[in-house]
């Protein structure tokens, strides 16, 4: 029998995603729905985070926060970002109307009509692993250098947040703009233009890798806030231009009155695998995520990590401020991983790819196994939430959003859990499940 192949198409995706906030939520998210309807205030939306130094030109290791942040744009999130010339169109390479306008807060339009159009991160093209794909001009020999990104989210209390950290996955060069202040300049000389080309070529593991730029002062504002962001080629003749980001903020210290708790959560984890189609691997020391080549964990079809956490025991009245997750990463990739929210029920102990809970074989809600179920697309959310690779083996944080804590708290019969996965990806990354496992950080505060 040929197997399914479940490839999520780039543009255009329902989110089954969506977290009400309540009252006294300090970052609001919305659900996508039809990318092409959205205006400029629409997407994935953030925040938590704040204050310091507006310029953080030299980007650190990777390594665990030092204290709680939050997110407040997620790599996954959903871009406006200017439509070069298609291949062949005979047009020329375009700039923003208006100058300096469309890194600013305020009227702009980057509508479809302005030439402007919507995409989810990660943007690109020339790799074959961009979820958005977008036009490099009309020659291939004489591309367009400079590519051109919007995003906004709201806030609505900047002063719970110290300081801002950029994430940045960029090929070759770009500069990141909050609010018309740019915050980070990587790979670009000090003066820079629409056709300056990147300081140097990035290639090899510098394609894969996110950048991490912290200390960038907080300049958040009340409402709707922007980020810009200008990606620069190396040569008018590089193959490939990549763009992915990711917005954190730490959190500011409590104000009086209010208690800070930050506990943490043990996994309940099993690897699910295509090719041991009935076998459960809940015992297993890893949990394991691989697509369709599995060079790296000897099969040829998928493999998926389940991970749950019971988060019931947070007060009902508690806001939740920041949540990540605490990883161990004993096998690397440099291919990035959907955290797909799960729709349907599972059972640590007795799952397999095609037996949720051990009662019956086939009942995923997927078509396609022994009995017609099997694990699939119609048992998690389209859009991740976030996204994950591992350039070197150890601890490997995985910031989340937190109304995806205050909705598995509020709402715990639905609480089934992620689905680590990317069924077109070919090299497996493995995460320890020994003592907490995949462990779940969550902080929150109580008057």
């Amino acid at each position: 029998m040929t197997r399914p192949r479940f490839v999520l198409p780039f543009l255009g995706l329902a989110a089954a995603f969506a977290c009400e906030s309540p009252d006294d939520s300090d970052v609001s998210y919305e659900s996508i729905d039809s990318l092409e309807d959205r205006e400029p205030g629409d997407g994935f939306d953030p925040a938590d985070h704040a204050l310091t130094d507006l310029v953080a030109e030299t980007p650190e290791t990777e390594a665990p926060p030092p204290f709680p942040q939050a997110l407040l744009v997620s790599p996954t999130a959903a871009w406006r970002f200017l439509v070069q010339p298609s291949e062949n169109s005979g047009g020329a390479c375009r700039i923003p109307a208006g100058g300096d306008a469309w890194r600013n807060l305020g009227a702009f339009d980057d509508s479809l009509a302005a030439g402007w159009a919507p995409g989810f991160a990660e943007l690109g093209y020339g790799d074959g692993d961009e979820r958005t794909e977008i036009p490099f001009g009309d020659d291939p020999d004489d591309k367009c250098i400079t590519q051109y990104f919007r995003h906004q989210f709201t806030v609505t209390n900047p002063n719970l947040y110290s300081t801002l950290v950029v994430r940045l996955l960029r090929d070759d060069g770009a500069a990141v703009y909050i609010n018309g202040n740019r915050v980070v300049r990587s790979n670009l000389p000090s003066s820079f233009g629409p056709t300056t080309v990147a300081s140097s070529q990035v290639e090899g593991s510098d394609e894969d890798t996110f950048f991490v730029f912290s200390g960038i002062g907080n300049n958040l504002v009340t409402g709707t806030n922007l980020i810009a962001v200008e990606v620069h080629q190396r040569s008018r003749t590089n193959p490939d231009v990549s763009f992915a980001l990711e917005l954190d903020a730490n959190l500011a210290p409590p104000v009086v009155g209010v208690t800070r708790t930050t506990r943490t959560f043990a996994s309940d984890e099993a690897t699910i695998d295509e090719s041991s189609r009935n076998t459960n691997f809940d015992s297993s020391s890893v949990c394991r995520i691989d697509g369709a080549s599995g060079e790296n964990n000897s099969s040829t079809q998928e493999q998926v990590c389940l991970a749950r956490w019971n988060v019931t025991s947070i007060p009902a009245g508690a806001t939740i401020r920041a949540a990540h997750l605490d990883t161990n990463v004993t096998n690397t990739t440099p291919d990035r991983y959907g955290l797909h929210v799960l729709t349907t029920d599972w059972v640590e102990s007795r799952v397999t790819w095609e037996d949720r809970n051990g009662t019956l074989t086939g009942d995923w809600t997927s078509p396609g196994g022994t009995s017609n179920g099997q694990f699939g697309t119609n048992d998690f959310a389209a859009e991740p939430v976030t996204v994950v690779n591992a350039l070197a083996t150890g601890e490997r944080i995985i910031t989340l959003p937190p109304d995806l804590i205050r909705q598995w708290r509020d709402t715990s019969a639905t609480n089934f859990g992620l689905a680590f996965l990317n069924f077109i990806n070919e090299n497996g990354l493995d995460f320890s499940t020994s003592g907490a496992g995949i462990e779940l950080v969550v902080t929150y505060d109580q008057p």
